[in-house]
């Protein structure tokens, strides 16, 4: 699979619709294979997995709801379910800081 996130053509191929100065990846970023410079196939690798960070985040605020709800009153699962709750709000803060603050450096 890693050979997905690695450039795999640098010259022009008729069948990838790359030009000449923009290289072809095996894995689709942002809608596109080709990319005009590995800086930019990086900020678009960068921001998908900032996109799955987020789906992550959501999927463990709902995994603490559950187990917060499955509880049963037991103190201990409850504060175990508090504490992914807390873990992924605080996660999810961090990411939308990162969405903010990349932008004001000029990175995109």
């Amino acid at each position: 699979m890693w050979q997905l996130l690695v450039p795999t053509v640098f010259a022009q191929n008729t069948a990838t619709g790359c030009t000449d100065k923009q290289f072809y990846v095996g894995l689709a970023l942002h809608g596109t294979h080709c990319f005009g410079s590995f800086s930019a196939y990086l900020v678009a690798l960068f921001g998908e997995a900032i996109n799955i960070a987020f789906a992550l985040a959501i999927l463990m605020v709902l995994w603490g709801a559950f187990k917060y709800l499955s509880a049963g009153g037991d103190d201990g699962k409850v504060k175990d379910a508090k504490d992914t709750i807390v873990g992924a709000v605080i996660g999810f803060a961090l990411l939308v800081l990162v969405k903010v603050l990349l932008p004001l450096f000029q990175i995109q």
